[in-house]
């Protein structure tokens, strides 16, 4: 039995001595005929994609938003917390200093974000807690809504508004530090859009037409009419009539007709 099973194992004649064949060798084989396969198969696909392929591929490598999000965020607090150590001493006595601190925090963080600067209507969730439900927890409450607006001054006052925009090519924040559109001059040095046509002075009263001294009533005429047997204009009406055939050159025909009186 155990010569039959060799044979088989091997492929072998019953009558032939067997051959063994290693295992490993049999794993490159396939590994070789999987390897020429896929660069069969790539060598067909990659020609029909052209670049259209590589060129989605290197634009989803290239878009890192997670990442921008996640360092804006921590650059935002970053500034917020330097922010905070060059004016806690004007605060050091605040009695609730710590929520004094939080509120002037999340306004410099809201405005370096792009936000408004304004106030919130309503407090962060972490002071929705039973503990801030007091006489002190509504303290501290106010003191976060009296350190906002102060970090929201702040961050205006560092500028940082103005470098989360995006430029427009109407003007630049850096020859615009206020974040107000700049008046438009004749020169046209980057300010506003110049105005299509002139803007009309509100101000602008219509001439009136000056009337005369001694106004005509209406319904008399300024012109006189012809009295009963005067033609007005008319031309003198001559004798002679025209005749439908003419006489040759040189001759004339007069037709004399009776006059009324």
């Amino acid at each position: 039995m155990a010569f039959r099973f060799a044979s088989h194992a091997t492929d072998s004649a019953p009558g032939e001595p067997s051959q063994a064949v290693p295992t490993a060798d049999r794993g490159k084989a396939r590994l070789a005929k999987r390897a020429f396969a896929a660069a069969l198969l790539a060598s067909v696909l990659i020609p029909h994609a052209g670049c259209t392929m590589l060129a989605n591929a290197q634009k989803n490598l290239g878009r890192h938003d997670g990442m921008d999000e996640f360092l804006v965020s921590h650059r935002n607090r970053a500034w917020s917390a330097r922010a905070w150590l060059c004016n806690q001493q004007g605060y050091r006595h605040h009695p609730y200093k710590a929520d004094l601190e939080a509120g002037f925090r999340q306004g410099y963080e809201d405005v370096a974000a792009g936000g408004s600067g304004c106030t919130p209507p309503v407090c962060p969730r972490s002071y929705w807690g039973w503990q801030y439900q007091s006489p002190d927890g509504q303290k501290r409450m106010n003191a976060w809504f009296e350190g906002y607006p102060l970090g929201v001054r702040a961050a205006e006052q560092d500028g940082i508004a103005h470098w989360g925009a995006v430029v427009t090519s109407f003007h630049s924040p850096a020859q615009n530090p206020e974040g107000t559109m700049p008046p438009w001059t004749e020169d046209h040095p980057g300010g506003g859009p110049k105005p299509l046509s002139p803007v009309p002075d509100p101000n602008f009263m219509p001439e009136s037409i000056p009337t005369p001294a001694n106004p005509e009533p209406l319904g008399q005429p300024s012109i006189k009419l012809p009295t009963a047997g005067m033609p007005f204009n008319a031309s003198p009406v001559s004798n002679r009539l025209p005749v439908e055939n003419p006489p040759p050159s040189g001759r004339s025909v007069e037709l004399n007709l009776p006059t009324t009186n």
